[in-house]
């Protein structure tokens, strides 16, 4: 099911950059506006970080402060790994891809040794020919 995501996305983007829309707008009145409830979802996230760092400080036996910057220190070393993950994937293979941290230099490695990855493409042409032969 990704796979097929994966395509139908990009079939999508592939339309809107050459003709710079998607294949089912024609016009404005076909985009709907999504109703986000902004302040209860700002309220909610807050108090997650609430909760979480005083968790940490619980357990970890720091002032709130102390639970503040060991947080932001996890964070910060986590984006770095998820980057240089992702900078090591394009610089093998070329291309970007979604992924979780660590994901796209596995992918990229795996893609390189092996030789390419098949991204369903056997499956769409088995079932192309299961088709066409009904």
């Amino acid at each position: 099911m990704l796979l097929d995501d994966y395509t139908r996305k990009d079939g999508e983007l592939a339309c809107f950059h050459k003709e710079r829309r998607f294949t089912n707008v024609t016009s404005r009145e076909d985009w709907v506006p999504f109703p986000v409830p902004h302040l209860k979802m700002n309220i909610i996230v807050t108090l997650y970080a609430i909760l979480g760092v005083s968790g940490v400080s619980a357990v970890w036996r720091l002032s709130l402060y102390g639970a503040c910057m060991h947080c932001a220190s996890v964070w910060a070393t986590l984006v770095v790994l998820h980057a240089m993950s992702h900078m090591i994937g394009v610089a093998i293979t070329g291309h970007h891809r979604e992924s979780l941290p660590g994901e796209s230099a596995f992918k990229a490695i795996v893609e390189t040794f092996k030789g390419g990855l098949n991204h369903g493409s056997t499956k769409k042409r088995e079932k192309a020919a299961k088709d066409k032969a009904l």
